[in-house]
Parts: structure tokens; C-alpha cells; sequence
């Protein structure tokens, strides 16, 4: 089919629709997405803003041990309705890698698939952290991912074979892994490559000069859910990160030795023309705070260093991570070619996919 064929069946099925609903909505989906000049928006969050973004020079880090730590996960929905599950992590130093592997045929509830799978990899990486600890001590712990919305998982009986109260283990685990960092002096650095967070626009309306911004006024722009990333992508002059803040979160004093859990976050801009990252950073010295209130928080800058050295370049956001993903990462000849004919040959069943498994063909 030549490419005024596909550019006409595209034309008379759906392309004009989306075309229209684009122009029909542009002001919204724009306004959505980047904050203009000439936007009253400007007014609002432009002094304040400036006050709470630090512009970065280039990093003099001297890169000492940092280890990194990512997860992958393959899932196969079996004739039977049972689900393969495979999940393995890595943590890895410059001359170590300790791995944690999770592998399963068992039922798990469709609707509850997703999240438990991100549970499972969320635990391996944990364990390999600590597996990788126990050898040998780093002076900073790199993670893929967010530590809120790990914090923030609900601790609800799972609809999974064998797993319905996996959440306890989930947590004992974390717990165990920050208790380790924060006794033995190790800082660790969650880092996040997109955000719903909300956090530093919150910061910033709370910090508004009210002689200037009425209350109505900024209770109107509360409703409205503007993130962290959309006003540093409209605001940022240049590459740099916002004011850390602390947030404190409630924790079992049990398994972690302390009744709340300091955690300094930030949003990094190493490049003006990438994305920002969102990191969480769990600091021992940050831990004798009992103020549970959100609060500026003044930040050592050699863990900023360390972030903004470890930037490489618009699709990596952090050579240590990219460098583990690349490892841990489950590839379609690996799976296809050796776990599956694994399968196959010691059960003695062929590897049958249902329909709908055999359309998607592989997901990983």
C-alpha cells in the first residue's frame, strides 16, 4: 500500500476527528502543557518561583562507589488462566551485583495484576539492595523510582495466590533497607523520571505574598492540578532544581526504629532542554527533625553533585540507572529463547499463550 493509500484510509477513518478534537481543544491541552508568557499565571508564580529554583553550574563531582538499582518483570497469562510471573533486580556497584528473582505460576486477580507486579519489583529491589549492603558499603544508593508512592502503598489484602498479605513482607523489607542506610551513614537517592507531584506548586502558594495574591485567589489555584513539572518546564531559566523540602511520613517505629520518616525531595533540571526528574532523598542527618510539618530544608550540595554528574544527556537521566536497566532488562530472544523452551521442557506442556497474550505476542 504506497503512502497516499495509508494517507487516505487515515483521512477517512479517524485522523480527521483527532484533528478537530486538537484545534476544538487547543487552548486547554496547551494551557495543560506549558504556561505562556503572556499567561496571568506569569504574575502569579514568577517572583516566587525565581526565589525557590538554585540554577546549577556545571558538577566537579568526583565520583566515589554509587550503587544502582532497577527491576524488570515479564508476565504470561497461561491457557489456564494462571499467570507465569518473572521478576528479577539488580544492584550493582562498579566491581559487584547481588540480585534478588521472584518466579511464579499462580492466580491473580486481572484487576489486581498491574499494581502486584509493580509490588514484586518494588520488593526485589529492595532485597538486592540490602543483599549488595551486607557485602559492601557505597557512599550513595541510587533507586529507580519514587519512595512516596512507595511509602504510600495501602496495606490491603492482595487477590493473589499465596500473596494476600504480601504488603507485610513489602513493608518489613523497605523498612529493613532504610533502616540500614540511615544507621550505617549510606544516603539514598529515589529518582523518578516523571511526576503527578504536586508538592513544591503547593510550597509556593502557601509562600505567596498575600498583600499581593488574595486568598480567593489562591484558594482558585489550589483547585486546579498544575504540577511541579509543568511550572518548571514553564518557568526555568536554566538547568538547576528547587528548593529541597522535607516532608515527614508516619512509619512503624518497629521496623524502621523511628516514628516518622524524614524524606528531602526536589525536582532537577540538569539540562534547560530535558525534563525534570523528581528525586526523593533519604538522609541520616535529615532524621533528627521531629517536625512533622513540610519545610525548606538546607541541602548538602554533594549528593546534588552526584545527581547532576550522573546525568547523561535527554534519554538517560542517570548513567548509574541506565547502566542497570540495561542489565536487568528481560529481551524478547532471552525470554522467547531460553525461559519458554525451559518451560516447556521440564514441565512437559507446550508453552501455550491465550488469544489475547498471543496478539500482544510479548510485553516487556
Amino acid at each position: 500500500m504506497g503512502t497516499s493509500a495509508i494517507k487516505c484510509l487515515i483521512m477517512n477513518d479517524t485522523y480527521e476527528d483527532y484533528l478537530k478534537f486538537l484545534n476544538d481543544n487547543l487552548e486547554r491541552v496547551r494551557e495543560s502543557l506549558l504556561i505562556d508568557s503572556d499567561s496571568p499565571l506569569r504574575r502569579l508564580y514568577d517572583e516566587a518561583f525565581g526565589k525557590n529554583f538554585i540554577e546549577k553550574a556545571d558538577s566537579r563531582f568526583n565520583p566515589g562507589s554509587i550503587s544502582a538499582t532497577d527491576s524488570s518483570e515479564f508476565v504470561r497469562e497461561l491457557y489456564n488462566g494462571k499467570k507465569l510471573i518473572l521478576i528479577r533486580a539488580y544492584a550493582k556497584t562498579k566491581n559487584r551485583t547481588a540480585k534478588d528473582f521472584i518466579c511464579e505460576v499462580m492466580d491473580v486477580n486481572r484487576d489486581e495484576i498491574r499494581n502486584f507486579t509493580i509490588l514484586l519489583m518494588e520488593h526485589t529491589e529492595h532485597v538486592a539492595t540490602l543483599n549488595l549492603l551486607k557485602e559492601e558499603k557505597p557512599d550513595y544508593v541510587l533507586m529507580d523510582g519514587s519512595l512516596a508512592g512507595r511509602l504510600r502503598h495501602k496495606r490491603n489484602r492482595i487477590d493473589a495466590e499465596n500473596y494476600e498479605n504480601f504488603i507485610e513482607i513489602y513493608f518489613r523489607e523497605l523498612y529493613a533497607l532504610l533502616r540500614y542506610c540511615i544507621e550505617n551513614g549510606i544516603p539514598m537517592a529515589f529518582v523518578a523520571k516523571s511526576s503527578e507531584s504536586l508538592l513544591f506548586r503547593n510550597y509556593l502558594l502557601d509562600n505567596l505574598d498575600r498583600s499581593v495574591h488574595t486568598e480567593d485567589m489562591i484558594k482558585s489555584e489550589r483547585e486546579y492540578r498544575r504540577t511541579d513539572h509543568l511550572l518548571i518546564k514553564s518557568f526555568a531559566k536554566a538547568s538547576g532544581y528547587t528548593v529541597p523540602l522535607k516532608v515527614s511520613f508516619p512509619a512503624d517505629r518497629n521496623e524502621l526504629g523511628q516514628s516518622r520518616l524524614n524524606v528531602v525531595t526536589l525536582h532537577a533540571l540538569p539540562d534547560h532542554n530535558d525534563l525534570p526528574i523528581k528525586v526523593d532523598l533519604v538522609l541520616p542527618e535529615a532524621q533528627d527533625s521531629a517536625d512533622a510539618r513540610t519545610a525548606a530544608y538546607d541541602l548538602d550540595g554533594d549528593i546534588m553533585e552526584m545527581i547532576f554528574w550522573g546525568y547523561g544527556g535527554l534519554k538517560t537521566h542517570n548513567i548509574w540507572l541506565a547502566d542497570v536497566d540495561r542489565d536487568v532488562k528481560f529481551r524478547q530472544k532471552e525470554i522467547e529463547g531460553l525461559y519458554m523452551r525451559t518451560f516447556e521442557s521440564v514441565v512437559g506442556v507446550p508453552f501455550y499463550e491465550t488469544r489475547g497474550e498471543r496478539r500482544a505476542r510479548i510485553r516487556i
